[in-house]
């Protein structure tokens, strides 16, 4: 659960003339990370424990994530900075929502605010003339 903002800044930093590459490293973390945390609590039984915890949060979540336009939701919760990207990977898990709604939501949203942040960063450090 660690932000990649910071790791894609260094990135600009240091490599200010790659930011395809700073993308495709990122995105490949994130992507891995969304995995390890979409598969984590059924390989450790920690979901069964969280439902018995938390029944009425899960099947709440559940009806939200069986609607059509669930992967939306994880999209905007992807790309929105504030929030953790990881939780959302944790809780459609919890939540059953499908691997495949899950990670098009995750990619396409992380995507897009990594690149923002490549942009972005390169444009700030270009103006302080680092």
């Amino acid at each position: 659960m660690i932000p990649s903002t910071l790791f894609v800044m260094a990135g600009v930093l240091l490599f200010p003339d790659m930011p395809a590459i700073i993308l495709l490293i990122s995105m490949a973390g994130v992507i891995f990370s969304a995995c390890i945390l979409y598969f984590f609590p059924d390989f450790f039984g920690l979901n069964t424990i969280l439902e018995e915890k938390y029944a009425t949060q899960i099947v709440r979540l559940k009806g939200i994530f069986k609607k059509k336009g669930a992967s939306v939701f994880v999209l905007g919760w992807s790309f929105f900075p504030l929030v953790p990207t990881d939780l959302i990977c944790y809780v459609v898990s919890l939540a059953k929502l499908s691997f495949k709604n899950m990670i098009v939501g995750v990619f396409v949203g992380e995507i897009l605010l990594n690149a923002g942040y490549i942009y972005l960063g390169k444009s700030i450090f270009a103006a302080l003339g680092l």
